[in-house]
């Protein structure tokens, strides 16, 4: 007998009906109805069974969130040892994103972990109608690794060790290297690499030996032309050779070259913008505009922009852009240009934009909110690969026959707050002004710019989309793709029909904003690639090819043969070692390495060289005293500046490492004061902000949650917390009151930097707007 389906609640807060799991729309209002598959780390489920009243077994370890409709509630501070999630934000496309945490049932037993976005299959599910009927659409094509490399082309082969080589030093930092070594953690989904879910360490770091260990037991499904340098690359990496990340990258990189030669592209483009049901005024741009280009042009580029300033010259500032963009990329050398070369191009071109918007903005003297600018989205395609820049929260999507993936990460409060280790994206997304951004072209100097460039090989059809928030609002590309997009991978449809489909579609169900759509259609011709048997590589991959060099695995981590090795039942007696091991790294800031999917590229440097001029009223300062986790500054604690009153005597105050502090004034802001006449005399006013906080912060006392299922206390030893131990330098409590006080411009000059990425907390203590921009919300007015 099948099991009977569960019952989904309405999202929209004015119907809330009841649906059931089979229905793509609300039954009563027609709205969408997503369906949230969740993967549950700490217990196993049964039909019939339910978590929390709200989350249904669909799976021994899959649950149906049923009430979308209502808030999630974080009940329970995080453990140490889901912090690498979070730090690991930048990688969602790899990995799974933390969606909640349950309590558990009684306080000796484990929390429960619900994962979001984790490469699901059908084998993951309970053999219900739900999932091998109608529904069969709803889950994700997460195919096992190992049992899908036999099967592959030389260059998808290439692609998926180029993503785990991108993954590994961000992993290795988060204490998490050892889920590269699980093979039955990895999933593919067609070309792209994901995990089901982080493997801690517990003893010994993994070193690259090990992964070549593991990827030399794949060689016997190695494809032919890819085979030879294959064993010669495992071989390097087990005797030492290629002993970093770097190294084992550019050897990758040059098969990538070598193997994506037989592949063709063709590439038709379309982009199209609207000024939306709600405003008066378009301040939205792109590139190519209303037209197509054909799969001929040479010109293989789009471009979405974003307007910031209203009326007063957003739409200014996204045509400036546009401009300096298209100018200067479509004048790139035909050809195959080294990698480095594009990506710095591609830079330069969006440095040349932003400081043209800047020149404008200063010609016109707009200061602070006044000042225009806008998002920046774009793709590149050259020599058979994907580039894209992006600046803002306009956005880049990547639809293929099986999913819907967002490339780009919001440069936008709510996604700072998940980087930096505080809070789960959802509930970062309710924080007040979750949707300021964080940068913006033409807001500040190039200097402190951080434009993201990313890199995407292009081994099948795909669609890349690129939109302003008119469309990615409300997660309606999400709910779109399907029906809008995917009949052109499916030949049937056109792409000037896709494009006003999704313009119509955005007004219909959002028409808030500008709405600007540019779809990136790419073929890959694969008449040229060589033929390969995959029946004469099928074998045992997890069978072992002994070598003399091939090192042990490290201690307490299963091997890579071990089938059981990703599983929570066998983590119990080095629980707590996982613990104290994560401890250590989960206070560390992961600074985004490049995307292991997508090269990102960081283009600011850690410390900037200040100048007097450079300073005004919200500008936000971080104490980086040189070679000290400390340092004590000279405060005057009163209203007026010290000139006022030469008997008023200072505070010393310690600061550590990390610290914030806002300019609230400067001294020429008091017109009743002398102005300065040499440095010595130049005063500002400052707010001392909470410094960097803890994510080592013991958990306090949480309500319980009945779980209704007989293994709700089944042990979860990456959660289990280490014992108490004190806070890294430069951490305090977010309670931390902040002061207003005087220095003096000498003493706090050589021991700051410009922190434009602040942590999101100390924007509401010191009661600013976030980074200079001014708190754009969703729709992209300065308020």
């Amino acid at each position: 007998m099948p099991n009977t389906l569960p019952t989904l609640y309405c999202p929209n807060p004015r119907c809330q009906a009841k649906n059931t799991e089979l229905d793509p729309q609300c039954q009563e209002c027609g709205s969408a109805l997503p369906k949230r598959y969740l993967w549950v780390m700490g217990l196993d489920g049964k039909p019939g069974e339910t978590l929390a009243d709200r989350y249904a077994f669909r799976g021994p370890n899959v649950v149906l969130d049923t009430q979308i409709n209502l808030p999630l509630k974080l009940n329970t501070d995080l453990p140490n040892g889901l912090i690498p999630y979070l730090k690991l934000f930048p990688y969602r496309l790899h990995v799974p994103q933390l969606y909640t945490v349950i309590p558990p049932k009684r306080k000796k037993d484990f929390p429960i972990v619900l994962l979001e976005q984790a490469p699901l299959s059908a084998a993951d599910f309970f053999e219900t109608e739900s999932v091998n009927g109608a529904t069969d659409f709803l889950v994700s094509p997460g195919l096992s690794l190992i049992d899908s490399w036999p099967y592959a082309q030389p260059l998808r082969q290439v692609n998926w060790l180029w993503q785990m080589a991108q993954l590994w030093q961000p992993f290795l930092i988060q204490g998490v290297a050892s889920t590269l070594l699980q093979p039955d953690l990895l999933r593919v989904e067609e070309r792209l690499l994901r995990v089901l879910e982080l493997h801690p360490e517990f003893e010994e770091t993994p070193t690259l030996a090990h992964l070549g260990s593991l990827w030399q037991q794949w060689l016997p499904g190695a494809a032919e032309p890819l085979a030879p340098d294959f064993e010669k690359l495992c071989q390097a990496l087990i005797q030492g050779s290629l002993s970093s990340p770097e190294l084992l990258l550019d050897q990758l990189e040059q098969l990538l070259v070598r193997h994506q030669e037989p592949y063709q592209l063709k590439i038709d483009i379309s982009a199209r913008t609207d000024t939306g049901q709600m405003r008066n005024h378009n301040e939205d741009a792109c590139y190519p505009g209303h037209t197509i280009l054909e799969q001929n042009s040479l010109e293989r580029l789009a471009v979405v922009c974003d307007g910031v300033g209203g009326h007063d010259g957003g739409e200014v500032a996204s045509a400036i852009a546009i401009e300096a963009m298209t100018s200067h990329l479509t004048q790139l050398q035909q050809g195959a240009l080294p990698t480095d070369v594009v990506i710095a191009e591609l830079e330069a071109a969006t440095f040349q934009a932003n400081d043209l918007i800047s020149e404008r903005n200063d010609e016109e003297k707009r200061q602070e909110r006044r000042r225009m600018g806008t998002t920046l989205v774009t793709t590149l395609i050259h020599n058979q690969q994907a580039y894209l820049t992006h600046i803002g929260d306009s956005r880049a999507y990547l639809i293929t026959a099986v999913g819907c993936y967002q490339l780009t990460v919001d440069d936008d409060i709510a996604s700072r707050e998940v980087r930096l280790g505080y809070i789960p994206y959802r509930d970062a997304l309710k924080q007040p002004a979750s949707g300021s951004l964080t940068q913006a072209l033409g807001m500040a100097p190039s200097s402190v710019l951080r434009p993201t460039v990313q890199r995407l090989v292009l081994d099948e059809d795909c669609v890349i989309l690129l939109c302003s928030d008119g469309l990615s609002d409300y997660d309606r590309v999400e709910a779109l793709w399907r029906t809008e997009v995917l009949p052109l991978l499916r030949q049937e449809t056109d792409l000037v029909t896709v494009t006003k489909r999704l313009i119509e579609q955005a007004n219909e169900l959002n028409g808030h904003d500008n709405i600007t759509v540019a779809l990136l259609h790419c073929r890959v011709d694969r008449s040229r690639v060589p033929r390969t048997t995959a029946g004469s590589r099928r074998t045992q991959l997890q069978s072992p090819v002994t070598t003399s060099a091939q090192p042990a695995p490290p201690a307490a981590m299963a091997s890579p043969s071990d089938p059981a090795s990703g599983s929570w039942k066998s983590w119990a007696l080095a629980g707590l070692l996982g613990a104290l091991a994560l401890a250590g790294l989960a206070y560390f800031f992961l600074r985004p390495k490049p995307d292991p999917f997508l090269v990102a590229t960081s283009t600011v440097p850690e410390k900037i060289e200040l100048s007097f001029e450079q300073l005004a009223a919200d500008t936000l300062l971080e104490i980086q005293p040189s070679n000290q986790q400390e340092t004590a500054l000279q405060v005057w604690p009163q209203s007026q500046p010290p000139t006022t009153d030469p008997g008023s005597t200072p505070a010393s105050i310690p600061f550590a490492k990390g610290s914030i502090v806002r300019i609230v004034g400067l001294l020429e802001n008091f017109p009743d004061v002398e102005p300065p006449t040499s440095d010595a005399d130049v005063w500002l006013k400052i707010q001392i902000c909470s410094p960097v906080l803890s994510s080592n912060a013991t958990p306090g006392s949480v309500p319980g949650v009945a779980v209704e299922s007989e293994a709700a206390g089944q042990a979860s030893p990456l959660l289990e917390e280490p014992p108490t131990v004190a806070s890294p330098p430069g951490e305090t409590s977010a309670t931390s009151q902040p002061q207003v006080g005087w220095v003096r411009w000498t003493d706090l000059q050589k021991q700051v930097v410009l922190k434009a990425d602040a942590p999101a907390f100390s924007a509401p203590f010191c009661g600013r707007s976030v980074d200079g921009i001014g708190e754009v919300p969703i729709g992209g007015e300065v308020l």
